[in-house]
């Protein structure tokens, strides 16, 4: 690259160093530069990260995957969960056959309580 960019006291790439004359092709070179330089910095971080976790004995654990079944283990699940929804449904109905009116009706006295409030 044929880049001049300058002299500035702050810059990370020449700094003060470079020439006084600065051309089109100057954004190219920084922005160059910085990028291998950040590379080479994340690559000696995860060096240093690898040989830590080597040197511990740390092996990293993935949480993403789940256990599998047993086909009996699945079947189980399923009776289980069918035992239950069919518990909900009968207290649901018992709770019903308590109070003596549908639950739609209940439904309807609670929104004209509810009207009742706010007027």
């Amino acid at each position: 690259m044929n880049s001049r960019v300058g002299k500035k006291d702050n810059d990370p790439v020449v700094g003060r160093f470079g020439e006084e004359t600065i051309n089109d092709n100057d954004r190219g070179l920084i922005e160059t530069s910085s990028l291998k330089i950040m590379k080479m910095s994340n690559r000696v971080k995860n060096q240093i990260h690898e040989a830590a976790y080597e040197a511990i004995g740390y092996e990293e654990k993935n949480n993403r995957t789940k256990a599998f079944l047993t086909d009996r283990e699945a079947e189980e699940m399923i009776v289980e969960k069918k035992r239950l929804y069919k518990k909900l449904l009968a207290k649901q109905d018992d709770e019903d056959r308590n109070h003596g009116d549908s639950s739609k009706e209940r439904k309807n006295l609670t929104n004209i309580q509810i009207i009742q409030m706010d007027e």
